[in-house]
Order: C-alpha cells, then structure tokens, then sequence
C-alpha cells in the first residue's frame, strides 16, 4: 500500500474513536491530514472532489451528523484510491562527514594572551549552556512543534558562539555558529524536526563538550589527550545540508593548523611529557563521523529512543530566577574550615565547663548563646557548599537517551526529588556511579522490545531516579521495572568463579551483593555498553570514599531498586563517642539503630557463626571491637559492656564497647597520607576534652565477620 493510503487510511480509524468534546484531539487531527502530502497528479477527478470535501467538513467539524458523513466519506476514499509508491523526499541532514584535513591559521598568540579569567568563566558558562541544550534537545524530541523549546536551545548556542568569537576560539565558534544556523531555519519554518537533524545537534553538542573540556585542562596547566573532532568536516557538511555554498568556506580551512592544535602544541612546549603518538594514515582523513550521522546509501537513519519527560518537569510554573554570585570554590572551603575549628573550640570550652563544675548563671548562659550562634553559623557555612542535585539527574537522561538509541530500547528515565540538596563534593563523587547505574539497568536490567511484550509488559521499560532526605542522610534511589536480578543464576556464578564456597548459606540480600565484586557480571557477553565487571567495583570505590552504603532489592521479572545512602555533607556528622579501655571511637549515628546492655542468657556462640546477641528475638553476630584494634578492653564479657546495634549495607552487627561517653556533632579531620588507607577507619576529629577520637567506617568493620562467613 503506498505511504498515503497507509497515513490516509490510519486517519481514518483515528475517526472513529473520535471524541467531539476533546476539541484538542479534533485540532491535532486536523494537523496530522493537514501535513500528509497529498499525490493529487496520481487521484482520479472524482476522487479529488471527495478528498476535497472531506477536508473542507474536517475543517468545519462540529456536530455529530457531520462526523458520519465525515467517516462514511473516508472509507468511499480509501476504496478509490490507487496504490501508488511515491518516493521518499530525501533528507537533507543523513550524511557521511567528508575527509577534509585541512586546517586555517589563526591567531594563537591572542588566544595564549587572553585574560585566564575570562577564558575560564567561557568554560564555566559553556558547560551550563550544553547540558542546558543536552536537556532540551530531550523535551523537544517529545514534542518537535514546541517553539519555546526551539528558542531554548538557539539561545545558548548563539551565547557560545558570541563568547568564543571575541576569545578567538574559532573551532568552537564554527559549530557553534553552524548549529544556530541550523536552528534558526527550524525556527523561519524552512526546515523541519526529524530523528537525522536531532542527530546531527547532539554530535556537535558533544564536540563541543570535547573542546571546551580541552580549554579546562588547558587552563590548569594540563595537557589534554588530543582527540579526533572533524570539526571542518562537520561544519561543511551541515553547511551543505543547508542548501550553502560551501566552495569559499573549504578554501578558508586551508593552510595551517586549527586553534585546538596550536593550543595543544604550546601547552606541550611549556609542559612536555612523553604521549603516545597516534600514526595517521598516509592520505591523511578525517576521523570516522560519529554513528548518528551516516550515509544514506549505507545506512538507513534510525528513530532515536526519546527520553519521555513528565509534564510536571515541562510544564512547572516558572519561579522566579535566584540571583546568584560567583565565588570561588576554595574561598567556600576555607570558610568551612574555620567554621569547623570554631566548633572544635566550642566543644572543648563546653567540655571544660563541665569538667570544671563552673555554676556562674551569667558565664553559662553567655556561652549558651554562643553555643547557638556557632550552630547557627555552622548550619549557613554548610548550606553554601549545598547544590541541587537536579543537574546531575538531568545528565542521566542523554546517556539513557543514547543507550535506548544503540541497543534499540524504548526506555522512559522518570526523575523524582530533582530539587533535593546535597553536598557539592558530595555530587561531584556520585555522578560517575550513577552512570554507571543506569547504563546497567539500561542493558541489563530493561529487555528489549520484543521480550518485553513476549512477557506482557509495556513496549517501554521504565527506569526511576529518585533523591530525597531520610534520617539525616541523603538517600538515592535507580529502580526498573525489568527482568530483575535471578539469585540462582548469581550464586551458582559466585561459585564458578570463587567467590563463594558451593553449599553456603545466604541470604537473597547477600546474594545481590556479588554484584558489587570486582571483575564480576551477570552478563553473557561484553557490549559496547557494559558486561566488562567493573561498573559496579566503581560504585562501591565511591561509596567507601563517601561513607555511604548501598541496598539492593529486586524481583525476578519485576525490575531491581538500588538504594544509595550518604551522609548529607562530608565535612562535619554526628557521632556517638564510644570507649574501649582509655581509647575513644566514634560511631556515625546514621549507622546505629540502638544500644543496650545484653542479658547474659541472650549472649550465645553459634557453630559455624561465632558470638551473636540476641536482640528483640533476633540473633545479630557479635563483633568485638577490642579484637579488631588489639587492646584490653575493661569488659570481656557482652553483659558486663555495652552493645551498640548497628547497620551497614543491608547488615545488622552488634558492636561489643566498655562505654559510652555521649553524642556529638564533630568535625571530621583527613589522618594525612599515611593513614589513609587503614581499615575500618574514615577520619578522626577533636573532641570536647581535647583528645582525638578515631571515627569508625562500619562497613568495613563488620565485613570482617562477612569475609570470615565466606
């Protein structure tokens, strides 16, 4: 059947679910018939009149009489129609990027001369303007009429265009100024949105990442990796595409070397060291093009996956924009500091008011409201290094957008909690584990297409990333409602490849943590994607530096939630101080669930699971904290001591101590580079009476008694 029997004849059934109320469903109808184009040449001159009365009571449809004429019309249509294969118009933004090496002379010396603070703010501002585009290329793929979403993303790319003109960056000025080129015939209606164009956008968005990456390194005295951006070849050929002349522009490329290599090649000259030299081929060609942008006679172009965005990120009433003031990073950090030393200070003069027995009404209540005056100015010092997580989030939805595209998926990325703060440090730590988060769930966790409807799910898989606050601590959740983890599988895995011994017993929780072991996947085959066991290694790498922990929990066909939990900021927690003999530790709060003084009848050794307390009719494995540190403690025995309950990684641990002292907000202190990487240690910090109290990592304590189980 030709291509508008086909469209002609779907509009028609669209026809008979037609709701008359829903004037917005008779709109978008009266669009789509409006930009079918119609083969009037190949039409018979009775069936031209029908086509044309059948548009005409479109246009005017009102009533319910007129909707029977209108679908009783239809089907007199479709029986007269011939069929007729009408070529397809070619479209102008699949193409193969020529081999064109050559490159123009610039003028370095002004780039090398320019003022480091305003080339640094162009990188600040170039990054903001990318994601941004990033971001809205996504909404427009949903909704290509959408003009402000068009106006959105123009805007930026005519910013990094202005900007880098002036900083004589014309590599970046080139693909910048192209692409606005671009868009602006989108915008005059000269072209229109398809899958090859937001193809076409997204690849010079990321050379432009690339090159603007390039800059930042640069600026640090750093000399970036070269890589191959077809930046001449790239802008000629989207120059092309827009119908321009590009003769004059080919002749203007000639001759030396492009920005990006006079930068390289002077920052080489000031900071030499041995690189791996790349051999190019003798007739010199361009860099393969990217996968989006290919040849018609080679390639069909495909259907991008969209990532489907809710209405209430598209639609949020518009609040009013925060004036915000740029401030050095390291300023913030040095205000931390003293903050936290002022703290320490107010600790210590606390400890001695109560070491003293000082009764003076005055002095106490003076130094109260000093007390709250450093909480209250610790609290604000804290808030400045707070970031909305939203960016990172928003990062996530282009990988997935991507990954749904290579792996022919339609996945929809759901964002929950985007607004939640965290610690900049904090955000700057995760945002690689997530990716490497959600490009599993993307390929492992999401089945294709046509399993999924094999198993009666939706088409689309559904991946969810969630953040919000929960006790004190910033809790980070990447669900999906895929094929789910299968213990059997992982456990007999485990075994092949040593993990585990075969016949132990564990938990379905347990089970999901072989995941997380270096070198380990559940993968059949490595893809271009994932497969290789290291993504994972790489989550849990952060999660130590982070003092967090991870919880997994999944059902076999149903999907797999990954719960990630982090303190809100790395710089100052709260602790209780324990005793062991003369020593003091501090236990993270956001680790414990309670702590008693066990009866000695609940005290039990166990075959084959040594010490356990029992606790509210459970029984948790007893660790023993003097072992662990190889001092003599002052109790022995579990009731003659105190027990502090906690959990770490979906693991609960009784933790056996001589006292404790209290609880305190502390200031965590780095032990320098030769402590750094002692076990079971995360910091120390100065207490009230002025001693250093080692704070506890308690996830790598109780990972002893989890070895000695394996």
């Amino acid at each position: 059947m030709s291509e508008f029997k086909s469209l002609f004849t779907s509009l028609c059934e669209e026809l008979i679910l037609l709701d008359l109320n829903n004037k917005e469903e008779i709109r978008l109808l009266q669009n789509k018939i409006s930009e079918i184009p119609v083969p009037w040449d190949h039409l018979s001159d009775s069936t031209k009149e029908q086509l044309t009365n059948f548009l005409q009571l479109l246009a005017v449809l009102d009533s319910q009489d007129e909707l029977i004429q209108l679908q009783e019309l239809g089907l007199t249509i479709q029986k007269d129609l011939p069929e007729i294969n009408l070529p397809k118009e070619k479209d102008p933004f699949v193409f193969e990027l020529p081999e064109i090496d050559e490159s123009r002379a610039v003028n370095i010396d002004k780039i090398l001369n320019q003022d480091a603070d305003l080339v640094s703010a162009f990188v600040a501002e170039a990054n903001e303007h990318l994601e941004s585009i990033d971001l809205q290329m996504l909404i427009w793929e949903k909704n290509p009429k959408a003009k402000d979403t068009i106006n959105d993303i123009f805007r930026p790319f005519h910013t990094i265009k202005g900007i880098s003109s002036f900083l004589d960056l014309v590599d970046i000025r080139d693909i910048a100024h192209a692409l606005e080129d671009m868009l602006s015939s989108v915008r005059n209606g000269q072209i229109h949105y398809s899958a090859s164009l937001a193809n076409v956008i997204f690849a010079g968005v990321d050379y432009l990442k690339h090159m603007v990456k390039e800059l930042e390194i640069l600026l640090g005295g750093g000399t970036p990796q070269k890589q191959n951006i077809p930046v001449r070849s790239f802008v000629i050929a989207v120059r092309q595409a827009l119908g321009e002349n590009t003769k004059e522009l080919e002749e203007q490329f000639k001759g030396g070397k492009s920005t990006r290599d006079k930068l390289l090649e002077a920052a080489m000259k000031q900071n030499p060291q041995p690189i791996e030299e790349v051999k190019k081929p003798a007739s010199k060609p361009e860099p393969e093009p990217v996968t989006t942008i290919v040849s018609p006679a080679k390639q069909p172009a495909l259907e991008p996956t969209p990532v489907t965005v809710s209405e209430n990120q598209t639609n949020s009433p518009v609040k009013p924009a925060a004036k915000f003031m740029r401030v050095d990073t390291s300023k913030m950090d040095g205000l931390l500091d003293l903050v936290g030393e002022l703290v320490i200070s107010n600790n210590i003069l606390q400890g001695c008011l109560n070491h003293l027995k000082i009764q003076d009404k005055r002095l106490l209540t003076e130094l109260s409201q000093l007390r709250r005056v450093v909480n209250s100015l610790q609290h604000n010092a804290l808030s400045l290094r707070m970031v909305p997580i939203s960016n990172t989030f928003q990062k996530m939805q282009r990988i997935v957008r991507d990954i749904g595209s290579k792996l022919n998926k339609n996945i929809e990325l759901v964002l929950e909690g985007e607004h939640t703060e965290v610690d900049r440090n904090i955000v700057d730590e995760i945002y690689e584990p997530l990716v490497h988060m959600v490009r599993n769930s993307c390929d492992h966790g999401i089945e294709s297409k046509e399993t999924r409807i094999q198993m009666g799910k939706s088409e689309t898989g559904i991946i969810k990333l969630t953040a919000g606050h929960k006790d004190g601590s910033i809790v980070i959740t990447i669900s999906d409602n895929g094929k789910g983890l299968n213990p059997e599988y992982i456990y007999g895995l485990a075994v092949e490849r040593g993990l585990i011994r075969d016949g132990v017993k564990l938990s379905p929780q347990e089970i999901y943590r072989l995941v997380l072991a270096p070198g380990f996947s559940t993968a059949k085959s490595v893809t271009e994607v994932s497969g290789r066991g290291v993504g994972m290694d790489i989550v849990m790498k952060a999660l130590e530096k982070l003092r967090g922990s991870l919880d997994i929990d999944s059902t076999l066909n149903q999907g797999t939630v990954f719960t990630l939990k982090f303190p809100l900021t790395l710089a100052i927690m709260e602790g209780m101080i324990v005793q062991v003999q003369n020593e003091q530790y501090i236990i993270p709060t956001i680790n414990i669930r309670e702590s008693l003084k066990p009866l000695p009848e609940n005290c039990v050794t166990m075959l084959g699971k040594g010490e356990m307390v029992k606790v509210r009719d459970h029984l948790i494995p007893l660790v023993r904290l003097h072992e662990y540190f190889k001092i003599e403690p002052k109790c022995h025995k579990p009731s003659d001591g105190i027990v502090v309950v906690v959990e770490s990684d979906s693991r609960t641990y009784a933790v056996l101590v001589d006292h404790l002292a209290g609880k305190q907000e502390i200031v965590i202190k780095s032990l320098g580079e030769k402590f750094k990487n002692l076990k079971a240690i995360a910091g120390g910090a100065v207490l009230g009476d002025g001693r250093v109290g080692l704070i506890l990592d308690i996830g790598q304590l109780v990972n002893t008694r989890l070895s000695d189980k394996g």
